[in-house]
C-alpha cells in the first residue's frame, strides 16, 4: 500500500502571510493546489491512503516551533484551518502536530503500519522544512520515501523550493518524481 501526506495546507501559510517579517505566500500556490487535489481524488479512488497533516497546537509551551513561529498552528484558529480548495477532499485520517515532523508524539507511524504501507508521498508545505523533516522521519522507520515536487512548496520561493528538492535528493536519492507521472503509475 502506499500513503499520500498532505502536509501544512493550511489558511495561514496558502492564503495569508505569516506574522513575521517575510509577509509571504505559498510559491506556486495554483498549481501545488491543483495537483494536490488530483492526487488526493486518484489515491483515493484507488483505495490507496490519504492523510493529512496539520500543525494545531493547543498548548504552545509544548513545543518548540512556537519559539520561531509563536502564533502558527494554534487551534481553533482560522489560519490554522485547511484551505477551502483541499477541504472537501477525502483525507482516511488527519493527524495534528505540534512541531515540523509528523511523526514527532503523533499516531502517524501506527497509522502507516496498521495499513501495512510501504511507500509513501509527500506533498504540502514547506518543502525544506516540515516536508523534508517528515520524510526523513519516514526514512529512518523504513519507508520508501518519495517527494512529489509539483504538489510541494514553500513560503521563502522558487529559489528555496529549489533547494529543498535538492536537500531532498541529497539525503534520499533520486526519489523526487512529478505529479503526472505519479498519476499514471498508480495502477
Amino acid at each position: 500500500m502506499k500513503a499520500l501526506l498532505v502536509i501544512d495546507m493550511q489558511k495561514e501559510g496558502v492564503y495569508e502571510s505569516y506574522n513575521d517579517a517575510r509577509n509571504t505566500n505559498l510559491y506556486n500556490s495554483t498549481t501545488v493546489i491543483r495537483n494536490i487535489k488530483h492526487l488526493i481524488r486518484r489515491f483515493n479512488s484507488k483505495k490507496q491512503l490519504v492523510i493529512q497533516l496539520k500543525v494545531w497546537i493547543n498548548d504552545p509551551k509544548k513545543t518548540s516551533m512556537t519559539k520561531v513561529y509563536p502564533d502558527e498552528g494554534i487551534a481553533n484558529t482560522k489560519g490554522a484551518e485547511i484551505i477551502d480548495e483541499l477541504k472537501g477532499e477525502h483525507y482516511d485520517y488527519v493527524v495534528k502536530k505540534t512541531n515540523y515532523s509528523g511523526f514527532w508524539k503523533t499516531n502517524l507511524d501506527s497509522i502507516i503500519r496498521k495499513h501495512k504501507v510501504k511507500q509513501v508521498y509527500l506533498t504540502g508545505m514547506n518543502t525544506g522544512f516540515c516536508v523534508f523533516c517528515t520524510g526523513l522521519d519516514a526514512y529512518y522507520r523504513g519507508y520508501d520515501v518519495f517527494l512529489v515536487e509539483d504538489a510541494a512548496s514553500t513560503v521563502s520561493g522558487k529559489k528555496v523550493h529549489e533547494q529543498g528538492i535538492q536537500q531532498f535528493k541529497d539525503f534520499f536519492g533520486e526519489n523526487v518524481v512529478k505529479t503526472r507521472k505519479l498519476i499514471t503509475a498508480l495502477h
